[in-house]
């Protein structure tokens, strides 16, 4: 049984490298271009969800001896992985700038960005359709949104061979070039001659295009995987890798993707999967960007401009103004205490700022509504909400401190809830009047996805981890 589709985002988001030049404008459509062969490989079933420990090692250069540590979950389609860095936070080296086609090995690296300084827990979505990038979990002030059609464009990284050389069907959300490959070696693929032959057990893929060839080696004794890939061009090898295959819940997955340039003895990174589960019932079902860890007042910076999370969709500057300064809907304390900290200011001071660019936001509500912003919330009255968070305190045995934030936690929710309700009164009255169900399940779903993504995700997140349950080794 194939596990490409599930796993193979170890190798493929993996497998960047900052390479020097420009790409290709326009991007092969890859995948109506393999012969069925292959296209069995990618589209064969993987598993509804999965969890993922890895490492990836890099040896010789500037990264000799960095080992970036990685979990990496899927759930019905979304994929989300975080990257830790080694034991310091660091990772591997990025620019600040993309360096010039002429500049010199040594030289390359006066453009890296110094690694204390991107530390941290770096966090990666492919959601519905979109790819989500928030840069340092421990100070989630800013994030990134990108369509797929526009992340070749902002990451202008070019990726090197992987393990297979096949993009599985997320490949286009998770910043990998068509097959592993800078798209500029792809010129003439799509007229490529393929050959399938068999040695054994052994299958062998290769097309040949351009003086190109790339040529993968799938074994049926493993399910059919590949456990070679390689790219020669010129009749030179310029990329290649060698796959560890382990059978695990009747799956054959990748262990350790070993990477080569040239040909080289060795590798010059690897990647090895520590643990692994599939379909297991602690699995989260669903993964959204609210388990990002983005908080109320993050940053998202995207296609559409800036924007802002509050913490089930993302709000124009506007609309986050209005929250903010016309109903007091502070952001979330962790927030408050960055953003303060960039004013040189106290949280408290920093509130007190906020409070007085209030006044000038209410006058002038006032002076289009004719009347004041309404700010006497209901979330003060007790309801379900208010239980809810009750009995999950007492549940989860809440200290003082968990307690306060589970509070704040459940005013920000009843406030979101609240000033949606009051904007929208007039349409849900006329939606009552005509019995209009339809629009009215609208307003209903919009209160329950707070309710879920704001309250209780929230809530999550402040419970005491349970300890580590048992996972499964991948080697056998």
């Amino acid at each position: 049984m194939h596990t490409t589709n599930v796993l193979f985002h170890i190798v493929w988001l993996l497998s960047a490298q900052p390479e020097v030049g420009p790409l290709a404008p326009e991007r092969l459509d890859v995948r109506s271009l393999l012969p069925d062969r292959l296209t069995e490989v990618i589209e064969s079933r993987t598993a509804d969800t999965s969890e993922v420990e890895w490492t990836l090692s890099w040896h010789g250069g500037r990264d000799d001896g960095l080992v970036e540590r990685y979990t990496t979950r899927t759930a019905n389609g979304s994929i989300f992985q975080s990257n830790r860095g080694d034991a310091q936070g660091f990772h591997w080296k990025v620019f600040r700038s993309h360096p010039p086609a002429d500049v010199s090995a040594d030289a390359l690296w006066e453009y890296a960005v110094p690694p204390e300084e991107s530390a941290g827990t770096r966090i990666s979505l492919a959601h519905d359709g979109q790819f989500w990038e928030l840069f340092r979990a421990e100070s989630p002030l800013s994030a990134r949104l990108t369509s797929p059609s526009s992340v070749l464009e902002t990451q202008k990284r070019p990726r090197d061979m992987a393990a297979a050389g096949l993009a599985p069907y997320w490949a286009d959300v998770f910043n990998t070039e068509p097959l592993g490959l800078p798209e500029r070696y792809l010129a003439g693929f799509d007229s490529a001659e393929w050959t399938e032959q068999r040695s054994g057990q052994i299958e062998v893929v290769s097309a040949e295009f351009n003086g190109k060839r790339l040529e993968w080696q799938l074994d049926s004794r493993q399910g059919g995987e590949p456990i070679h890939a390689a790219f020669y061009q010129g009749g030179r090898l310029v990329y290649s890798s060698e796959t560890e295959l382990a059978e695990v819940d009747g799956r054959w997955m990748p262990v350790s993707i070993s990477f080569y340039k040239g040909d080289a003895d060795a590798p010059y990174k690897v990647v090895d999967v520590d643990k692994v589960t599939f379909d297991k019932p602690w699995h989260e079902k669903e993964i959204t960007p609210s388990d990002m860890g983005m908080l109320f007042g993050t940053q998202v910076n995207g296609d559409d401009g800036m924007r802002f999370w509050n913490g089930t969709e993302l709000l124009s500057l506007d609309e986050y103004y209005e929250l903010l300064y016309v109903y007091g809907v502070r952001p979330d304390p962790k927030i408050m205490e960055m953003l303060a900290k960039d004013f040189g200011q106290t949280v408290e001071e920093y509130v007190a700022r906020i409070d007085r660019i209030s006044i000038r936001f209410r006058a002038k509500y006032y002076e289009e509504h004719g009347e004041s912003p309404w700010l006497t919330v209901t979330s003060k009255e007790k309801d379900e909400w208010d239980i809810y968070v009750e009995k999950f305190i007492k549940k989860h045995k809440f200290d003082k401190p968990r307690i306060k934030r589970a509070k704040m936690t459940l005013d920000r929710a009843k406030k979101l809830r609240d000033v949606y309700l009051q904007k929208n009164k007039s349409d849900i009255r006329k939606a009552e009047r005509r019995q209009d169900t339809k629009r009215l399940a609208v307003f209903e779903a919009h209160t329950e996805n707070v309710f879920q993504q704001v309250l209780v995700r929230g809530l999550k997140r402040l419970a005491p981890k349970k300890p580590a349950t048992k996972k499964t080794d991948p080697r056998p």
